[in-house]
């Protein structure tokens, strides 16, 4: 078995950021990925359909357990969400096995985008150094057709450039794949508190 995605995109569906992820970020993320890469990018972005088949769990693990980094759009809500927990915590789990985050290893597989607030993350979240991508967390005509649009495309490229770093990028040297731990919390978050994932 192999690694199947470069990156698994999480978000919290039921906020303003679901359309700024598919409609802005995702496509622009693809496209700067494409001029860098060699082969056609990969990026796990889960929908609806998925959630509501039969067997979504399963799908969702797999999709977890082949994604080389987690992408995690961040906001006030999404560590209230059981799905984002799951999919942010098995990649902590997974950086914790590869001993990451202490001297001389890799910072992370994890990418946050603070796409807004940050009040209310979660303190592993907290702790980590995100992408500050509020100045441009909109989904109108108007800011794509901007000079701030502009901005956030060299962001958005230079992300790209750091994803797939011939030396550094997680996308161009993930760690060996093998079969990586997917949690899902024991109980519903809260803001204030957590209980501890449980691991499959």
């Amino acid at each position: 078995m192999s690694y199947e995605y470069d990156a698994f995109v999480s978000y919290r569906h039921t906020t303003g950021a679901k359309d700024w992820v598919r409609q802005i970020f995702v496509p622009e993320l693809k496209k700067w990925l494409s001029n860098i890469l060699p082969t056609e990018p990969s990026i796990f972005l889960d929908s609806e359909s998925i959630r509501a088949s039969a067997n979504w769990k399963a799908k969702l693990e797999h999709a977890i357990r082949r994604s080389k980094c987690l992408i995690a759009v961040l906001n006030g809500p999404y560590f209230s969400s059981d799905y984002c927990v799951a999919e942010w915590f098995s990649f902590i789990s997974r950086e914790q096995i590869l001993g990451y985050g202490q001297p001389g290893t890799p910072e992370g597989l994890i990418v946050p985008i603070r796409f807004f607030d940050g009040q209310h993350y979660h303190e592993s979240a907290k702790a980590k150094q995100f992408l500050d991508m509020t100045p441009w967390a909109l989904t109108g005509r108007a800011f794509v057709e901007s000079a701030e649009f502009l901005e956030f495309q060299r962001a958005v490229q230079s992300l790209a450039i750091q994803l797939t770093d011939d030396s550094i990028g997680i996308i161009s040297n993930p760690p060996n794949f093998q079969e990586w731990p997917v949690c899902f919390p024991d109980a519903s978050p809260s803001v204030s508190g957590m209980s501890l994932p449980r691991i499959r």
